[in-house]
């Protein structure tokens, strides 16, 4: 009993984690094989939990990022719909650019598995970051006019050896 007793306890902790219970954690006692055993078991199951906490965020930030866009082009259309706006290229252009940040969004989700997986190709070279940020900062030039924002790049940034597509897509 004095060698079953700490691996039945065990067992039953490995099976509450098969059946999706990651707050299961074994006592630890001693400094045996078992006992080392149990300390790397607790120390999975904890790490189990954070990465399903952050999976659940990032389940739920990716849920907010696709209502927003989706958002938009619902109401944009309701409104050419209802003839509240014209079909005229000004106000498709507002739609056909929330259409692309989806894509775009879809794009990084897969990316975001490739990184996860360990499979995402860095391309590094050396990279400006004022005209990369002043190039984005042009790519949202109409969003951030309809919110009647203002963006101002002061001072200067130093040339950097990073991936040009993975920091932009961080700013």
């Amino acid at each position: 009993r004095h060698f079953t007793e700490p691996l039945d306890h065990l067992m039953e902790a490995v099976r509450k984690v098969g059946k999706g219970d990651l707050s299961s954690r074994v006592k630890v006692k001693g400094r045996g094989d078992i006992a080392i055993l149990a300390q790397e078991f607790n120390r999975m199951t904890e790490q189990l939990a954070r990465n399903e906490e952050v999976r659940q965020n990032m389940v739920a930030d990716i849920a907010h990022e696709l209502r927003t866009p989706l958002a938009v082009i619902l109401g944009k259309l309701e409104s050419i719909q209802e003839g509240v706006l014209p079909s005229t290229p000004e106000t498709i252009l507002p739609i056909q650019d929330e259409t692309l940040r989806l894509i775009r969004l879809v794009r990084d989700l897969q990316q975001l598995n490739l990184a996860e997986a360990g499979k995402l190709p860095m391309a590094l070279k050396p990279v400006k970051l004022r005209q990369l940020v002043e190039r984005i900062i042009e790519q949202f030039a109409i969003e951030l006019e309809e919110r009647k924002l203002s963006v101002e790049i002061l001072g200067d940034a130093p040339e950097i050896s990073g991936d040009q597509d993975r920091l932009t897509q961080v700013f």
